[in-house]
């Protein structure tokens, strides 16, 4: 019927089936950028473009110092990313997406911590985004640890305008293998290793890896990996299959192993990060090989995944967080909050924010009643003493 169009087609002319393959080839090259990072520089344009984006990072914050780094990144020029991890960062929602409790691998935007209106009268969107061309953003919150959280954030220009359902939908598919191989990257970082397989590259690790068949069966253990099967803990091998001790984690690291042999698409719903409970917390994480460059490296062919376990680092939230959920704090307030101590006075937080300082000062002192101190020094005090706790 003219003007309907064919169930099997996307608007824009292209076929479900293409913006399949297209979605599982990116897939294949994320993963394999888990195993050699400076991969990183071809995915992020594919990884951006598919998002609808323009620019996009690989960041982290360590909470104990107060630095951002940049892991990798595209679209944004050198100068304005160095001043970014310098200073703009202050001014950005960073801060206030961890502090706030989002969901990991949730894509989260500008307007769902502040109005927009809010944002482009700041500072950070004044004097950093705006002269980029750049108007809205996306973060997913990919890891948190006692000591500091990462991010992939994806930008939007002008003519792509604000984040839309589509991005949303799209950063969602492609959240849970990012996420990944992110993690994974920062157990192993081959980088540029000459090693002739990946299974030669891994006895220097702390990490237990285990190359595993469809079946569930070791192909190869890494010296860590060894180990820990002698010990039987947290993980062991029971009837040829390889079983971790908890019986959850044995069913989710089973179901896991199962997609790997289905293709790294298939992994998408299934536990990025699987908690191994034992007298010492470990974590899981599982790496398809079926495809992609990770092909190559597997172990006689026969490997379809990689399974790394780690001690896992304390989860305690940052002391942001803490704050926010003690004191039942809104996204606005806790921004206030962190520009006071970021930043300084009322004149200045209302220069760096883009508000009225009267409007600072209504939020000062919605602060001062639900902390139940009275000064901008005691709220400077208030956050050093919940953020005593991470570095001693």
């Amino acid at each position: 019927m003219a003007g309907v169009a064919s169930p099997s087609r996307r608007p824009g002319g292209r076929s479900i089936v293409d913006l399949q393959a297209e979605l599982s080839d990116l897939i294949a090259d994320i993963y394999d950028a888990a195993l050699d990072a400076s991969l990183w520089d071809i995915v992020l344009p594919r990884v951006t473009a598919y998002a609808g984006g323009q620019a996009a990072a690989l960041l982290g914050k360590d909470v104990v110092t107060d630095e951002v780094t940049s892991f990798h990144y595209f679209g944004v020029t050198p100068e304005y990313m160095r001043a970014y991890l310098d200073q703009y960062y202050r001014y950005d929602m960073f801060g206030v997406v961890e502090a706030m409790g989002f969901p990991l691998g949730e894509p989260i935007t500008t307007v769902d911590i502040i109005p927009y209106e809010d944002f482009a009268a700041g500072r950070f969107f004044r004097e950093w985004a705006e002269p980029q061309g750049w108007v809205d953003s996306a973060w997913v919150l990919l890891d948190r640890s006692t000591t500091g959280f990462g991010f992939f954030s994806v930008l939007r220009n002008g003519q792509s305008g604000l984040v839309d359902a589509e991005t949303r939908h799209r950063l969602r598919l492609i959240a849970p293998h990012i996420r990944r191989a992110a993690l994974i990257g920062n157990i192993i970082d081959l980088g540029h290793s000459q090693a002739e397989s990946l299974a030669s590259g891994l006895d220097l690790l702390r990490a237990a890896v285990f190359f595993v068949d469809a079946a569930g069966g070791v192909q190869h253990a890494n010296a860590a990996g060894r180990a820990m099967l002698a010990a039987r803990q947290p993980i062991g091998i029971e009837q040829g299959t390889l079983t971790a001790t908890d019986l959850a984690a044995s069913r989710a690291l089973s179901a896991a192993i199962v997609a790997c042999g289905l293709g790294d698409a298939a992994l998408a719903d299934r536990a990025v990060a699987i908690p191994l409970e034992s007298a010492e917390r470990h974590i899981l994480h599982v790496l398809p090989l079926a495809e992609g460059s990770r092909r190559r490296g597997a172990v006689q062919g026969r490997a379809v995944a990689a399974v790394f376990v780690q001690k896992q680092q304390a989860l305690r939230p940052a002391a942001p967080e803490i704050i926010a959920r003690s004191y039942g704090l809104t996204p606005s307030e806790l921004r206030v909050l962190l520009a006071i101590v970021d930043v300084g006075g009322v004149p200045e937080v209302a220069a760096a924010l883009g508000v009225a300082e009267t409007t600072v000062r209504t939020h000062l002192a919605r602060l001062y009643a639900k902390t139940g101190v009275g000064r901008q020094a005691d709220l400077s005090r208030l956050v050093a003493s919940f953020a005593s706790p991470l570095i001693g």
